[in-house]
């Protein structure tokens, strides 16, 4: 008998053993060898019981190598490797006998049992193997019976799931849509939230109708906690009016008078919006700490072909397109509601209401909020990743630490917003308002605030290298110690601001409004400040090596002499007044710095400390 058919003694004598055991219990008599011969027989009808014994008691080695080791290895296998190992000694000049040759391959074969099995499999010449095969197979086609009941009674269990799941569906849109009863009277609020949460934790138990009820969700959102039409209406006309006072290009003190009457105006409109309700507050938040259901493998273990091959289709067809489902709540009135640490990733809140929102450490990345309202939300923390933010309302918002890095905040409105330490990294602010906006050590590396109001910003220590700040409205505007290297402040309106200790290296200043500025202690190596004005404007212990002040406006002898390194600036070229931009540069300045020097009467009344510049 093979080894493949063989009964382990173990087993026989744990099944006689059982055998023994009831026999005792019914009364009867017999021999403890007539017991062992009564588990032999019935281990031979239950072959799968030997089987999978042996599976989970495959301790041996021997058991691992039983499907393929045989007694003895084929000779005619043992004479093809021999051979090779000869051809392959006579190719590199060894000297051995043919029965070296031959115990090598055999040796090789017996560590090789895997190659024995496949040459048999494809040379099956005896009736041992082929009885071998067949056995092996019946043993896989029991153990295959087995796999197929349990695959039966899990097909009837999943049937049976899905049926409650459908009935406690039905159940809770039924106690969600529950705003009349049968006498006409309006329900417990209780009966709705209830239904809200029941619909949640079906959510859980089936991640399939995952997405069916977040819509549902949502859905009521929309419906019971919608904005008023008056409300859509003022919001559209006050855009229109914004877009024609940019084309009108009115005076900026008629642009601020309007700016505050604008707001006073969405005040007013936004008090008349009611907060959230109780049960659409617990459907905001079963969608916020909601999860983003995990494939499992018994969904792929029932997924038909039909439905894989229709998914196929679909991405086919639109490549670029999210096979994630997203949150739609566009145009709902949101306003106080909690959705601190919300998932509302890739959500629709376009023109929603959320103003006085609690929204700390919520996931917003690449959420539309296209002209929402978030005046006075907390955003502390938030994660708004490349989120769309145009023409969004943040007055007030409270937005220190939030990740807005490459996120669209084109004509938003963030004035007096807190951004402390926020991260606005490749944000698009061009006309964005940032007045009065707290903007402390908030990296801002290149960002775009093209023509962006930052009047009386606080910018101080901010990160602004290579920011984009063409033409932006910064008067009175902190930025001590800001970093501004490589930054464009072309044409920038920097009145009375705050420069003192800025990294201005490589910086472009041409034609900016620098009157009354404080530039002390600011590093403007390499800085470009053609026809910048600077009258009035402190350049105290300033780094003015190597900058280019050709056509500067308004500068006085005691200005440059207050500077350190001036005698390293560059002054003389051609300056093209229509153009307001610098044709030529003289390098050699001796002629006009040494005049400088020759003048005492513009000596400063105290010199500069350059040290810090000289190391």
């Amino acid at each position: 008998m093979s080894k493949s058919s063989s009964i382990p003694e173990a087993l026989i004598e744990i099944e006689a053993h059982k055998i023994s055991e009831k026999r005792r219990s019914e009364g009867r008599e017999r021999t403890s060898e007539d017991d062992w011969r009564e588990a032999k027989d019935y281990l031979e009808k239950h072959r799968w019981k030997v089987f999978w014994w042996k599976v989970r008691h495959s301790h041996s080695r021997d058991f691992a190598l039983e499907i393929i080791k045989f007694n003895s290895i084929p000779e005619k296998l043992i004479k093809d490797k021999a051979h090779k190992i000869w051809e392959e000694r006579r190719s590199e000049g060894r000297e051995r006998t043919s029965e070296d040759d031959w115990r090598e391959a055999k040796d090789y074969l017996e560590k090789h049992r895997w190659k024995v099995f496949w040459w048999e499999v494809r040379h099956p010449h005896s009736r041992d193997f082929a009885l071998e095969i067949i056995k092996s197979l019946g043993i896989s086609l029991t153990a295959l019976g087995l796999l197929f009941a349990l695959w039966e009674g899990l097909e009837d269990r999943r049937l049976t799931q899905e049926r409650l799941i459908t009935e406690r569906f039905s159940k809770a849109v039924e106690q969600l849509g529950k705003n009349k009863d049968i006498k006409g009277e309006t329900p417990d609020i209780t009966v709705r939230v209830g239904g809200i949460y029941a619909l949640e934790r079906i959510a859980k138990d089936s991640p399939k109708d995952h997405w069916t009820i977040m819509e549902v969700l949502t859905a009521y959102v929309r419906e019971n906690s919608p904005l008023s039409t008056e409300s859509e209406q003022t919001a559209e006309n006050e855009r229109e009016q914004e877009q024609k006072h940019k084309q009108e290009q009115k005076q900026e003190q008629e642009q601020k008078q309007e700016q505050e009457q604008e707001q006073e105006q969405e005040q007013k409109e936004t008090a008349k919006l009611a907060k959230v309700s109780t049960d659409v507050q617990a459907v905001l938040t079963v969608i916020g700490r909601r999860k983003d259901p995990e494939p499992n493998i018994y969904e792929y273990v029932y997924e038909t072909i039909a439905q894989a091959v229709l998914t196929v289709i679909r991405r086919r067809e639109d490549p670029e397109s999210n096979i994630y489902e997203t949150i739609d709540l566009s145009s709902t009135n949101l306003s106080e509601a909690h959705l601190r640490y919300a998932n509302l990733q890739s959500a629709e809140l376009y023109r929603a209401n959320l103003q006085s929102a609690n929204l700390g450490d919520a996931n917003l990345q690449s959420a539309d909020l296209l002209d929402a309202n978030l005046q006075s939300a907390d955003l502390l923390g938030a994660k708004l990743q490349s989120a769309d933010l145009l023409g969004a309302k943040l007055q007030n918002a409270d937005l220190g630490g939030a990740n807005l890095q490459s996120a669209n905040l084109l004509d938003a409105n963030l004035q007096s917003a807190n951004l402390v330490v926020a991260n606005l990294q490749n944000a698009d602010l061009n006309f964005a308002n940032l007045q009065s906006a707290e903007l402390y050590s908030a990296n801002l590396q290149s960002a775009e605030l093209d023509r962006a109001n930052l009047q009386s910003a606080r910018l101080d220590r901010a990160n602004l290298q290579s920011a984009y700040l063409r033409s932006a409205k910064l008067q009175s505007a902190n930025l001590g110690d800001a970093k501004l290297q490589n930054a464009d402040l072309g044409d920038a309106n920097l009145q009375s601001a705050r420069l003192d200790h800025a990294k201005l290296q490589s910086a472009n200043l041409g034609g900016a409004k620098l009157q009354n500025a404080d530039l002390g202690d600011a590093n403007l190596q390499s800085a470009y400040l053609g026809g910048a004005k600077l009258q009035n404007a402190n350049l105290g212990d300033a780094n003015l090596q190597s900058a280019i002040l050709v056509g500067a406006e308004n500068l006085t002898s005691q200005q440059i002499k207050s500077a350190c390194n001036w005698e390293k600036a560059i002054y003389k070229g051609e300056w093209d007044r229509q153009t307001r931009r610098t044709k030529a540069i003289e390098p050699d300045n001796t002629e006009f710095i040494e005049k400088l020097k020759q003048d005492k009467s513009s000596n400063p009344k105290v010199f500069p400390d350059c040290r810090r510049w000289s190391q």
